[in-house]
C-alpha cells in the first residue's frame, strides 16, 4: 500500500509533519491524522471557529495534501484502484463526447446534402416530436460547454487512472477542463497521417486537458504527435481509447462487488485480515445497535413527557380548582 512507499515514510519522518503534529496536539488535544486535517480545513474555509492560526492552517492543509499524494505513490496498485473508482466518470465522458461527435457528423452530412442551418434545426425538432431522435445521454449532444461539479477526489482518481496525475489532490474550487477541437485540414499531423485520420471518427478531432488553465501534458500515447506539431493538442482517438474501460454505474456496481468478493476470497486464509474485517463489522453493528437504543429511549422519553403534560393540562382544573377557567385576553 501507499503507507509502505518511500515518499510516505519520508513525509512521516519530516520536520513539517512533526511540527504539524505538535501544533495540532497543543491546539486540539488530539493526535493529527489525515481525516482530522481535512475536516479542520473544511471547517476553517467555511468560516467556522477553529482553534488554528493562519500558519497552523497552512501547515495542516499542506500536510493533508502531502499525505494523499504520498499514499498514491505505490507503483501500479494506485492507477489500478483509481481506474476502478473513476470508471463511471470515464464512461460518462466517453458517452458525452461520442454523442457530441456523432451529432456533429450528422450535421456535416446534412450540410453536404445542401441543407441550411434552419432546415437542420427543423429536422431535429421534427425527429424529437415524432420520437425518432437518437437517445443521447443527458441530451447533451448539442452543448458546447458542459459543467460538472464533483469532489476533489473524483478529479484526482480520474487523473490518476489516465496517468496524468502528480498525485496531488486538487485544491478548493480548482477547475479541470477537457477541451475538444476540430482538426484543421492544414494540421501537419493530418497531412502526415491523412489515411488514418480521415478513416477514424475521433481522430478528426483534437483534445487537451488543462488544470488551472495550464495544459496537463504529456498525455500517454501523444508524445509523437506533440513532437511533430509542437503543441499541447492530441488526437481525440487517444483519449477515447483511454476512456474505453469505463462502465455505466449499474454495471460498475457489479464489478466493484466482484472485486471486493475476490479480494476477501483470496485473503480468506489470512487470519489477521479476516479478524480485522470481523472486528470492524462487529464494531459497526455494535455502534448501530447502541445508536438505535439511544434513539428508542429518547423517543420513549419524549412520548412520556408529552402524555404527562397533556394529562396535567386537561386535569388541572379538576385537581386543583373546580372553578378554574382559561383566562381570556379579549
Amino acid at each position: 500500500t501507499g503507507m509502505q512507499s518511500e515518499q510516505y515514510q519520508q513525509l512521516m519522518a519530516s520536520k513539517l509533519y512533526a511540527q504539524t503534529q505538535q501544533d495540532w496536539k497543543a491546539s486540539t488535544g488530539m493526535d493529527f491524522s489525515y481525516d482530522n486535517g481535512q475536516s479542520a480545513v473544511l471547517m476553517y474555509c467555511a468560516g467556522m471557529n477553529v482553534p488554528l492560526s493562519w500558519d497552523q492552517f497552512l501547515n495542516v492543509l499542506n500536510v493533508s495534501y502531502a499525505i494523499r499524494e504520498a499514499l498514491l505513490s505505490n507503483e501500479q496498485s494506485s492507477p489500478e484502484s483509481c481506474k476502478l473508482a473513476a470508471s463511471p466518470m470515464a464512461w460518462l465522458f466517453r458517452e458525452l463526447i461520442s454523442n457530441h461527435i456523432l451529432y456533429l457528423r450528422q450535421v456535416q452530412i446534412m450540410k453536404a446534402k445542401g441543407m441550411n442551418d434552419e432546415e437542420i434545426k427543423a429536422h431535429f425538432v421534427t425527429e424529437e416530436r415524432e420520437g425518432r431522435a437518437p437517445e443521447y445521454y443527458l441530451r447533451g449532444e448539442r452543448a458546447q460547454l458542459i459543467y460538472h461539479s464533483v469532489h476533489d477526489t473524483s478529479i484526482l482518481f480520474l487523473l490518476e487512472a489516465l496517468n496524468i496525475s502528480n498525485g496531488r489532490e486538487p485544491m478548493f474550487a480548482e477547475m479541470l477542463t477537457l477541451e475538444i477541437y476540430e482538426r484543421s485540414n492544414s494540421d501537419p499531423w493530418y497531412v502526415y497521417n491523412i489515411d488514418q485520420v480521415t478513416d477514424e471518427l475521433f481522430a478528426n478531432y483534437l483534445f487537451r486537458v488543462t488544470r488551472k488553465g495550464k495544459p496537463l501534458a504529456p498525455f500517454p500515447g501523444c508524445h509523437e504527435e506533440y513532437r511533430y506539431t509542437n503543441s499541447s493538442l492530441c488526437s481525440l482517438s487517444v483519449l477515447m481509447r483511454a476512456l474505453d474501460y469505463g462502465q455505466e454505474i449499474k454495471e460498475w456496481e457489479h464489478t466493484c462487488e466482484n472485486v471486493t468478493d475476490s479480494y476477501f476470497h483470496t485473503h480468506k486464509k489470512d487470519g489477521t485480515l479476516k479478524k480485522k474485517y470481523q472486528d470492524e463489522k462487529e464494531s459497526t453493528n455494535g455502534r448501530h445497535k447502541n445508536e438505535f437504543l439511544a434513539y428508542l429511549w429518547t423517543f420513549m422519553f419524549g412520548i412520556s413527557v408529552g402524555v404527562g403534560v397533556t394529562v396535567f393540562t386537561n386535569k388541572y382544573h379538576s385537581w386543583f380548582n373546580k372553578g378554574w377557567k382559561y383566562e381570556t385576553i379579549l
